[in-house]
C-alpha cells in the first residue's frame, strides 16, 4: 500500500499516515496491491486554504441611528472558498461576492457582526454599531385645555417637550423655539371652533402629536322670559317663570339666585316671591363669564277682599 509513492503497512482495522501538503490543491493517490499482481488506485484533492477571507459592512453605517424594528445588512467580502455568512445570527443571502441580511434590532444600541467563514472553517468578520430609536419625543400642552371656550382674539400655546434627539416642534404647521424643553407660542382664533395641531418630531422620524379645540364666543347669551308677563297681577305666591337662553357655550343661568336647568335653550323655574311688587330677575353667563340679564315686575296679592254689611244686621226681623 503506498500514499503519495511512500509505502505504509495497514493493520487489520485500516491505516493512517500523514502527507505534507502545500498551500492550494493537493492530489492525494493511494494504490493498493495484492501478491498476485492485483492493483486498486484511488485519488483525491484536498486543498489547503491558510489565506483568510475579508468581509466589509457597507450598510448601515457605523453609528446610525434608525427607528425601524429590523434593518438590512449589506456587503462585500473576499474569498474563493465560499462557505457563508451570518450576521449576528442570521445567515445572508449570497449574491456573487455580496451578501444581504435582515437582522432585527433591539431599542437603543445593537452590535451588528457579519462573520464569514470559508471551506477549511477560516473565519474574518467586521462589526459596526447601530442604534435603534422607536420613541416619539414626550410632548404635554399645559395651557389651553381642550374645548376651552375665551372671548380672547388669540391665545397662547404652553408647554414642554423632551426627547435626547430632538429635532423641531410645529404648532399648526409653524416651528415654533423650545428653550429648556418649554415653549409658549401664540394662535389667533377665528370666531368659533379652532382646531389647533401640536407636534414633536426628533431628528429619527418618530412623532408626537396633540390636538387641542379651542372655541372663541365674543358675544353674550340671547335671554327671553316669556312667562310672567311684566305687570301681571297674580294671587300665588310661588310663580313659574319661563323663557329661552341661547348661547353655544351657556354656562349658568339664575333666577333670583336660584340655579335653573336649561334644556333645549328652554328653561321653566318656580319661584317663591312675597307679597306686593316684586321684581323677578334672569342671569345668564356664559362660559367667557359674559353675562345678560332679563328682568320682568309683578304684583303678588294673596289677601282676599274685606267686606263689611252694614244693613241689615245679623238675626234683624222684617215684615
Amino acid at each position: 500500500l503506498t500514499v503519495n509513492g511512500g509505502t505504509i503497512v495497514p493493520d487489520g482495522a485500516g491505516y493512517s499516515t500523514d502527507v505534507n501538503i502545500t498551500t492550494g490543491p493537493n492530489l492525494m493517490t493511494v494504490v493498493a496491491s495484492d501478491q498476485s499482481g492485483n492493483v486498486t488506485t484511488r485519488t483525491a484533492t484536498v486543498t489547503l486554504e491558510q489565506t483568510l477571507p475579508t468581509i466589509t459592512i457597507t450598510s448601515p453605517a457605523d453609528g446610525s441611528i434608525t427607528r425601524q424594528e429590523m434593518t438590512t445588512v449589506t456587503g462585500d467580502f473576499v474569498e474563493d472558498n465560499y462557505y457563508r455568512v451570518m450576521v449576528n445570527y442570521t445567515l445572508a443571502t449570497r449574491n456573487g461576492n455580496s451578501f444581504t441580511a435582515d437582522v432585527p434590532l433591539n431599542e437603543e444600541t445593537n452590535t451588528l457582526t457579519a462573520t464569514i467563514t470559508d471551506k477549511a472553517y477560516n473565519e474574518a468578520f467586521e462589526e459596526i454599531t447601530i442604534i435603534r430609536d422607536s420613541t416619539p419625543p414626550t410632548l404635554v400642552v399645559s395651557s389651553p385645555i381642550d374645548y376651552e371656550v375665551t372671548d380672547a382674539t388669540s391665545i397662547d400655546i404652553e408647554g414642554s417637550t423632551t426627547d435626547i434627539r430632538f429635532h423641531e416642534l410645529t404648532i399648526n404647521g409653524t416651528v415654533v423655539p423650545v428653550s429648556n424643553s418649554q415653549f409658549v407660542h401664540p394662535v389667533s382664533l377665528d370666531f368659533g371652533s379652532n382646531l389647533i395641531q401640536v407636534e414633536a418630531t426628533d431628528t429619527v422620524g418618530n412623532v408626537n402629536s396633540l390636538e387641542l379645540n379651542v372655541t372663541r364666543d365674543p358675544g353674550s347669551p340671547i335671554l327671553t322670559i316669556t312667562t310672567p308677563t311684566p305687570n301681571l297681577l297674580v294671587g300665588n305666591s310661588n310663580v313659574l317663570v319661563q323663557g329661552t337662553a341661547h348661547d353655544a357655550n351657556l354656562d349658568t343661568l339664575t333666577i333670583n339666585g336660584q340655579t335653573a336647568t336649561v334644556t333645549n335653550h328652554a328653561f321653566a323655574e318656580t319661584v317663591t316671591l312675597a307679597e306686593g311688587p316684586a321684581t323677578i330677575s334672569v342671569v345668564a353667563t356664559d362660559e367667557t363669564t359674559n353675562i345678560t340679564t332679563a328682568a320682568v315686575q309683578v304684583v303678588v296679592d294673596t289677601t282676599p277682599p274685606v267686606v263689611t254689611v252694614s244693613a241689615p244686621t245679623d238675626g234683624e226681623v222684617v215684615n
